[in-house]
């Protein structure tokens, strides 16, 4: 038990603390997927929760910028909607990109996303939910209106959050 706290102390070492200054701006993808990662091994550490994940980013979109904490808040609102303790949840998270478009995704395996509930997130602007609210508005002030979120869902079948963003007109970060 002593290993894992040392595990969950250099894991939080590298993502906390979070100060305002640090949610601004951009980072690289790779950096971004590399927090993620550290957050789900937090996550099955301290929690001690049987689930499984994969990340695949392909080369070009590894350096390709993306707002910070863009991608954390769906992951860990996929995770707690996927679990269902039977050892065989699955959060997928996946970026690529094609010329200065990138597609960032995270998949579930978990209930879905009710259907009366994923026709409001889809059809309003104020979503009401706030985590979908700030991952939008951060993907708004860096690729202006070059951007989209997709989610696709299914009862009882998972559910699908895709980001779409130009990157043409990012400035680079000093």
């Amino acid at each position: 038990r002593s290993g894992e706290a040392a595990r969950m102390s250099k894991a939080d070492g590298k993502i906390l603390p979070f100060d305002p200054k640090r949610r601004q701006g951009h980072r690289l993808s790779e950096q971004e997927l590399k927090n993620i990662e550290t957050y789900l091994e937090i996550c099955k550490i301290s929690r001690q929760e049987a689930f499984a994940y994969t990340i695949s980013c392909s080369d070009a979109a590894l350096a390709m910028p993306i707002p910070k904490m863009t991608i954390q808040p769906l992951v860990e609102k996929r995770r707690a909607a996927c679990f269902r303790g039977d050892g065989k949840d699955l959060v997928s998270i996946s970026f690529q990109a094609e010329g200065t478009i990138v597609t960032a995704s995270v998949v579930d395996n978990g209930y879905g996303i009710d259907p009366q509930v994923l026709e409001k997130l889809r059809n309003t602007e104020d979503c009401g939910s706030y985590g979908l609210r700030s991952v939008r508005e951060r993907l708004r002030l860096m690729s202006g209106q070059h951007c989209q979120i997709k989610i696709q869902s299914e009862p009882c079948r998972g559910t699908r959050i895709t980001l779409q963003y130009d990157v043409s007109q990012v400035p680079k970060e000093e």
